[in-house]
């Protein structure tokens, strides 16, 4: 595919246009607690990506994330026994 290829003096590609564009086309918060949400998607492959709203450190544990069909997932594992501790996270999706 055609398309913009930028490389660094080490010769690293910084920036490679040649695919797709990709197209956010919302994010959400997940709280502390495990969940889902069934979204409308528009056409194209499906992402997402999951940040950290907190230090996780040692003992902050983020979301595992998962993608179904139209639905985003995500569930906690942490064990609050050992001092560990939930931290919510902000997940972007898109498609390209």
């Amino acid at each position: 595919m055609a398309g913009l290829i930028i490389k660094s003096s080490e010769a690293l590609v910084t920036l490679d246009m040649t695919s797709r564009i990709s197209r956010s086309v919302g994010n959400f918060e997940t709280g502390t607690g495990g969940g889902s949400r069934t979204l409308s998607w528009p056409p194209g492959t499906r992402w997402f990506v999951r940040v950290p709203l907190g230090s996780t450190g040692l003992k902050g544990k983020g979301p595992a994330v998962s993608l179904s069909g139209d639905t985003i997932s995500w569930a906690f594992s942490y064990r609050s026994g050992f001092g560990e501790y939930p931290v919510s996270a902000r997940i972007y999706y898109g498609v390209r």
